[in-house]
């Protein structure tokens, strides 16, 4: 008897102690284009976290903007142009351009392998891409005043992945640093690059 009676005693002080343990659940929820994420802690503590569209969001040590929220990932694009280069030597096509493979390939293994794993693939097949005239019209020029700096913010052009067909000439469409929709013959060196990406949450 005294030996299930020690069984009951330390079977109890096990469930007890377990029922102490920190127990912590994440919550995140829409509303209205805003990210509200509840952290609850086992004291009961809620940490609320807050994001609009245009908010600055920090992801693998640089500093990148939001386009857009949907369900539980974001779409976000570099707050500054990270360099310069051609679209590609012979073609305005992105499937087949350089800065496609540069994108894809050093700018994303450059990225810490964890963080990798949250980014979610383009309807394209891309990690990283350029924004599409479309994304930009639907992202920004759409949106309220405040995400009209997203691309105005600017000290020079950027390139989108958008082909641009006009008397003969094959271009690529591109964002003026006054906000105005441009467009640049595929070969121009001196195109700006603001990579952008779906995250998960």
């Amino acid at each position: 008897m005294k030996r299930k009676n020690l069984l009951l005693l330390l079977i109890g002080t096990l469930l007890f102690t377990c029922h102490l343990l920190p127990q912590t659940q994440q919550t995140t929820l829409y509303n209205d284009g805003m990210i509200i994420a509840q952290i609850e802690s086992a004291t009961s503590n809620v940490e609320t976290i807050k994001a609009n569209i245009g908010d600055s969001y920090i992801f693998d040590n640089m500093e990148w903007l939001i386009l857009e929220i949907q369900d539980n990932k974001i779409l976000i694009i570099t707050k500054n142009i990270i360099g310069t280069r051609r679209f590609d030597a012979i073609s305005n096509v992105w499937e087949n351009s350089e800065i496609r493979r540069y994108l894809n390939g050093d700018f994303f293994n450059s990225i810490n392998v964890t963080n990798r794993s949250k980014i979610v693939p383009h309807s394209t097949g891309d990690n990283i891409f350029l924004l599409s005239l479309e994304e930009v019209y639907q992202y920004v020029y759409s949106s309220n005043k405040e995400s009209r700096r997203i691309i105005t913010d600017q000290i020079d052009w950027w390139w989108l992945r958008s082909p641009h067909y006009g008397h003969g000439v094959y271009n690529v469409y591109s964002v003026g640093d006054n906000g105005d929709v441009w467009n640049y013959s595929y070969d121009t060196e001196s195109g700006g690059v603001r990579p952008a990406l779906w995250l998960n949450l």
